[in-house]
């Protein structure tokens, strides 16, 4: 059963602090503050996530390349550690737990569907995460559909690899999985974690979980701007 709820939040973004510490009672988990992570270009480049940095894509390292889209490089290495370290601090703890991104709004919806996945049996013998993703807003079937191919920016991508990402907003993690979770996205390319999270290479179903998207801006840029190849080349190779 689901013992923790952690939520993700910078310490500037009171307003999202405000909607987390209001909404997610309703859930009746206990809730734990995850402070964000907010690297520097030197951190990602030199520094403790470097290794990170050296097995990212190419479309990443060129943001880190570019001054117009420094802030989405920013934004996408914080999500992703940020949700990387709390699977990590999971491991060896068997209770299922939930991540969800500041700007997520629960609602008593969200809560009978959890239990009712539980109660009823609707949950797979083998899964390991169980996500609300936007295409999922619409869906009122209530189905768990599961993800068969990986993103085509992963390092197993093949021929019938998508373009699926979905948001990371709300994620129902396995307990046992923890380290499989971990394992995984270390033996893959870095890019956004919602688009790693939607492959094969783990037990991933998606659902509408009754989560909505809150009207509190991003802290990731969308920036339209295609930043310019590196003229030197990556800093690190990937094969």
């Amino acid at each position: 059963m689901i013992s923790d709820v952690y939520y993700i939040n910078l310490s500037y973004r009171e307003d999202r602090r405000h909607n987390m510490e209001l909404t997610l009672p309703i859930l009746g988990y206990p809730i734990t503050r995850f402070e964000a992570i907010r690297p520097t270009k030197d951190d990602i480049l030199t520094g403790k996530y470097s290794s990170y940095f050296c097995k990212s894509i190419k479309r990443i390292r060129n943001y880190l390349h570019d001054e117009a889209t420094l802030g989405r490089a920013f934004g996408i290495f914080g999500v992703y550690m940020s949700q990387y370290l709390i699977h990590r601090s999971r491991i060896g703890n068997p209770n299922d737990y939930i991540i969800v991104e500041d700007d997520a709004v629960v609602s008593v919806e969200t809560a009978e569907r959890l239990n009712y996945l539980y109660d009823s049996g609707l949950l797979p013998e083998e899964w390991d995460m169980v996500r609300n993703i936007w295409s999922d807003e619409s869906d009122n079937t209530f189905d768990l559909h599961k993800f068969m191919h990986c993103h085509e920016e992963s390092k197993f991508a093949d021929k019938n690899s998508h373009g699926r990402y979905g948001g990371a907003h709300f994620s129902l993690c396995k307990g046992a999985s923890a380290q499989r979770i971990v394992d995984y996205l270390d033996s893959d390319y870095f890019y956004a974690i919602d688009s790693a999270y939607s492959t094969n290479q783990l037990n991933v179903y998606h659902t509408n979980l009754g989560v909505k998207i809150g009207d509190y801006g991003t802290d990731i840029p969308k920036d339209s701007h295609t930043p310019k190849e590196n003229p030197n080349g990556p800093v690190c190779y990937v094969p």
